[in-house]
Formats: structure tokens, C-alpha cells, sequence
């Protein structure tokens, strides 16, 4: 038997009196020996609830507030949803600028007084994705994916309507009012502000009927045609035959069949219309003319009036 050294008992007994310190310790204080579970989860909670919650995060290097953020995104996605549900007062509310003209003008496109409707929105119209990417004071831009989707009377026997698509993706640009609004997005990749003629001229007046131009959309793959009817006589006025003619001889026909009636006005009424022509012009375009045939008749169907307008149009902005 190894002879029990001094030094062998020491080594028996230190690590020995070390663990009955350290359990003495632990049973002191009801923790056991390495469990920091609940002290950690303690301080945790307490470190949460003394920092108080982010309300700003970096666009680009910009500290923008969280709130602008939430409300830009709802301005975007507001804007679109309503033009799916062909909600007119939304489409105001979200809009300022020309985007706000494009709301006026659906009404008289929805709702034509004297004709069929010429664009409705469909519901298929989506926006799969917001991402805003600057915040300058009171403008901010976000980059989107989505399209918009529009049914249009074509006036074809057998399938009178057709679908048409805009794709929307690119930059919208949101402007702060009293709330954050629409002021511009993409169509077909062009800017909608740079595509729309609010202000224009073109009037005629013939046998008591005048008739103005009160805008022009030039989209990219289609053209819409804004007009204000007057008719002072007795005789409903219809109208059929549209047609537009550029500076470069370009002729775009209403897709509407010859001699389709696109409107009637009754006697003594005035009326709002917009004319689609499936095709676009050239971004460039600052004038164009307008024709149409028009017809003022009785009751009797007694016509006496049967012509063709032809109305000037300078695009002013």
C-alpha cells in the first residue's frame, strides 16, 4: 500500500472543501450551480423594458420616421386598391396631381352620360410589391411591381369588350400633404404625369352643337380622347365614325364598327365623353386632329344634319 503523503491528502481534500463551499453558496441563494437561465431571462426583460421601441429606420442613409414609412405605403397600395374596386372617392383621396385628373377623368370614363363606357377598371389590378427607396422632406419615391387591368367596350359584335393591361411597374412618386398622396407613377415604363394633356385647345361649334376638347391621354399603347358636348337644339346628336389624325399622317381609328353609334345627346343637353383609339401616338405628339361624324335628327329619325367634324387640337400640358 502506497505510503498517504501530505500532499496526497491535500489533494483529496481542497477539491472536496471547494465543492462544499460552492454548494453551500448555491443552496444560500436557491440557484442551482450553473443555471444563469433565469438571471439571463431577468435582465433581458428588464434591459427590454427600459429601451424604448424604434420609431425610425435608414432609407438610403435618411432616417425616416416608421410612421411615414406605414403611411407612404398605405397612400401606394390605397391608391391602386381603389382603382381595382373602381372606387372613385379613394382614387381622390389618394391622388393629387395628375394621377387626381386621371380619378376625374374615370368618372366620365366609367360612366359616360351619353354612351357606353369606354375604360372600367378591373379587379384583377395588383400590386405585388412596395419597396420605398427615398424620403425627401415631402416627397418620397417607391419602386413597385404590379399591373393595372381595364376592360374596354370595343363595341364587337360577339365579344363587344376587351381587356386591356398597363404594366406599373417603376418609381411612384408620393406626395405629403395633409397625408401622404399619389403624385405619379409608371405606365408601361413612362412617367402617367408626362403622358396626360389637362390643358389643351380645340373647340368647333357647328348647328348648335359645340363640341371641346377637355384632355388627351397619351398612353403608350393606347389613346384616350377627353370631350364636353353641348347640344343646344331640338334634335338628339349622335356621333360615330371617330377618328384621330397626327402631324405625321398617322390615323387611328375608334375600334368601334363604321356608322356605330358612339353617343347620343338628347335635345338641349350637355354630355361627357371619352374616346379610346387602340393604339398610341408618339410621345412627342403636340397636335392632332380629331373627326367624327355627327348627326342631328328628330324623333322621326329625320336627319338634318349629316357631317363630319373636324376639330384642331394643340396639346399644351
Amino acid at each position: 500500500m502506497p505510503e498517504i503523503t501530505s500532499r496526497v491528502v491535500a489533494r483529496w481534500i481542497v477539491p472536496l472543501t471547494g465543492a462544499l463551499l460552492v454548494s453551500a453558496c448555491a443552496g444560500s441563494t436557491g440557484t442551482p450551480v450553473g443555471d444563469t437561465g433565469s438571471l439571463t431571462s431577468s435582465a433581458a426583460a428588464t434591459a427590454a423594458s427600459s429601451t424604448p421601441a424604434a420609431t425610425t429606420t435608414l432609407i438610403r442613409g435618411q432616417e425616416v420616421s416608421l410612421q411615414d414609412v406605414a403611411d407612404i405605403e398605405a397612400a401606394v397600395h390605397g391608391y391602386f386598391d381603389a382603382f381595382a374596386t373602381s372606387d372613385l372617392e379613394g382614387l381622390k383621396r389618394y391622388s393629387t396631381g395628375e394621377p387626381k385628373v386621371l380619378a376625374g377623368w374615370q368618372d366620365i370614363l366609367m360612366n359616360g352620360s351619353s354612351g357606353p363606357p369606354t375604360l372600367t377598371p378591373a379587379a384583377s389590378t395588383v400590386v405585388d410589391s412596395v419597396e420605398i427607396v427615398s424620403v425627401d422632406g415631402g416627397t418620397a419615391t417607391a419602386e413597385i411591381k404590379g399591373h393595372m387591368d381595364e376592360t374596354a367596350f370595343v363595341f364587337k359584335e360577339g365579344s363587344p369588350e376587351k381587356s386591356v393591361r398597363t404594366d406599373i411597374s417603376g418609381p411612384v412618386t408620393v406626395a405629403r400633404g395633409t397625408t401622404w398622396q399619389v403624385a405619379d407613377f409608371h405606365r408601361d415604363g413612362q412617367p402617367a404625369g408626362g403622358q396626360l394633356y389637362t390643358k389643351v385647345r380645340g373647340t368647333t361649334t357647328l348647328k348648335g352643337v359645340t363640341v371641346k376638347i377637355l384632355g388627351v391621354d397619351l398612353r403608350p399603347k393606347q389613346t384616350v380622347v377627353m370631350l364636353a358636348f353641348n347640344n343646344t337644339t331640338a334634335q338628339a346628336a349622335s356621333v360615330t365614325n371617330a377618328v384621330i389624325l397626327d402631324t405625321r399622317g398617322k390615323r387611328l381609328k375608334s375600334p368601334a364598327g363604321y356608322n356605330y353609334e358612339l353617343l347620343a345627346i338628347p335635345p338641349r343637353a350637355k354630355a361627357s365623353q371619352g374616346l379610346l383609339f387602340l393604339k398610341g401616338l408618339p410621345p412627342s405628339t403636340r397636335k392632332l386632329d380629331v373627326q367624327f361624324g355627327l348627326d342631328l335628327c328628330n324623333t322621326n329619325n329625320f336627319c338634318s344634319v349629316h357631317t363630319t367634324l373636324n376639330i384642331p387640337v394643340q396639346l399644351l400640358k
